[in-house]
């Protein structure tokens, strides 16, 4: 078996209404619902789907894979995992070790590992080493939006609750101090103490802010502090850690094996974050949740994309003994709701792995066609 071509999909969605981060608010960086997928082709007909991340850089992620990935594997053994991840990472090795290589070649490497399980009529969970068949999801939203209030947060967190889920992350940075604490108050009114409760900064803390932050999470009894300062001072991160009880989440910002190992390595994460789409695929997504394992860490896979996303995440999350949940976002996007044939199955607020030979999805072609942008 050989591969014949690497075809990039650009899908947009612009919401009316666009639910914004910290970062968004902070910096006017609003932008739509980007995804970029991947198809693989073989010559036995067998073809494996992928997705980048891409956010505001379709044409730009899309440019990389053909330039930078494909014409690697074009005629090679769409099998050898490992041995194309390292001719595509080495020989680009000076273009860029972060960032934008990485994020072309993770659809690719996730396309690859849904040809080998559909090649050996396997999921691709139980090729990474599958324990379980659902996975525990958490729910990030309370996002900033126009128009959006103490009682439009209430009733989002009373959906939440009563939808089962096991817990909620919230942003914080993007409004006055004491309207940001009064949300998170909010929560612990609404879904009580033992609710699990992540808070998200968006890597846009000063170390003293993040540490005054901190003490007033511990208060709370917050569960996590996600990515509370800059993703280039890791070594701020360790010291907050070592300052602080509330555990410190992150860094899936950091796009690399190499970069993460400096956050396990110097105490700068209780909590290790990485999403398969940012990171270079599953192949390096598990080598970072291996690593924190190693050191005793527990893993959450980041997720905040479209379908395709979500479902290699999941398959990693349920390969992993030690992945705590798996991260589910609730905001507007048919790129995530209606992307799939057959939509992802929730039971008891666990996230149903599906069991198809790899990643046992089918895109739906109705909606590839609704919101492709490239023509």
């Amino acid at each position: 078996m050989k591969i014949v071509a690497v075809r990039t999909i650009p899908l947009q969605y612009r919401g009316e209404r666009l639910e914004r981060d910290a970062l968004a608010v902070r910096f006017g960086a609003e932008h739509p619902m980007d995804v970029l997928l991947t198809e693989v082709v073989t010559d036995e007909g067998i073809v494996g789907v992928g997705e980048h991340y891409a956010y505001a850089a379709l044409k730009t992620v899309s440019a990389a894979v053909h330039e930078l990935v494909e014409p690697l594997i074009v005629g090679e053994d769409p099998t050898q995992i490992g041995r194309l991840w390292e001719k595509v990472y080495n020989v680009n090795f000076r273009l860029g070790r972060r960032g934008l290589l990485m994020c072309a070649l993770s659809g690719v490497d996730i396309a690859l590992w849904d040809i080998l399980g559909q090649v050996t009529g396997r999921p691709v969970a139980s090729l990474l080493g599958q324990w379980r068949r659902t996975v525990p999801a958490y729910v990030t939203g309370g996002y900033y939006q126009e128009g959006k209030g103490f009682e439009e947060l209430r009733a989002e967190l009373e959906d939440i609750v009563r939808r089962g889920f096991f817990g909620i992350k919230l942003k914080i940075g993007g409004d006055e101090r004491a309207v940001d604490l009064r949300r998170l108050e909010l929560v612990r009114e609404v879904a009580g103490r033992h609710f699990f409760f992540g808070v998200d900064a968006n890597n846009g803390l000063t170390y003293p802010e993040a540490l005054r932050w901190g003490r007033d999470l511990e208060a709370l009894g917050i569960d996590f502090f996600e990515e509370p300062v800059s993703t280039d001072q890791p070594e701020l991160s360790a010291r907050l850690a070592a300052a602080l009880d509330v555990p410190i989440a992150g860094y899936e910002t950091e796009t690399g094996l190499y970069g993460m190992r400096e956050f396990i390595v110097r105490g700068g994460v209780d909590i290790v974050q990485t999403d398969a789409i940012w990171v270079g695929g599953l192949t390096e997504a598990r080598r970072v949740a291996e690593l924190g394992r190693a050191f005793g860490l527990p893993f959450i896979p980041h997720y905040s994309a479209g379908a395709v996303a979500l479902v290699a995440n999941l398959h990693l999350a349920a390969a992993m003994p030690h992945a705590l949940y798996q991260e589910l976002h609730l905001r507007t996007n048919p790129l995530r709701d209606e992307l799939l044939e057959q939509p992802l199955q929730v039971e008891n607020g666990h996230l149903v792995v599906p069991d198809g030979p790899g990643l046992g999805i089918r895109l739906n072609p109705d909606t590839v066609a609704r919101y492709r942008v490239d023509r």
